[in-house]
């Protein structure tokens, strides 16, 4: 005969359960953070159509690259200056 596993041993259903239900709640929770950010860089990039002000680079000034736009509506800065300041950012 196999022995049964007991409650709160590694190997038990219980055990399984309650861990996966703690990956799904921070996976849940990650989701949200990224659709918050989301939500605040969009409604930026709307306030920036408001001001006339929509499509250029934060850092420089200059129009950000229209390609970069398509992709990503909300971007703030043009590509050579997301870069330069990822870099300082050591991202």
């Amino acid at each position: 005969l196999a022995a049964r596993p007991e409650i709160g041993s590694i190997r038990s259903p219980e055990f399984v359960e309650e861990a996966t239900e703690g990956m799904n709640q921070e996976r849940l929770e990650a989701e949200q953070g990224i659709f918050e950010k989301l939500l605040m860089e969009t409604r930026l990039a709307l306030s920036k159509i408001k001001l006339g002000k929509y499509g250029i680079c934060e850092n420089c000034g200059q129009p950000i690259e229209r390609s970069r736009l398509k992709v990503y509506p909300q971007a703030r800065y043009g590509l050579d200056c997301e870069k330069r300041l990822s870099l300082k950012r050591g991202a």
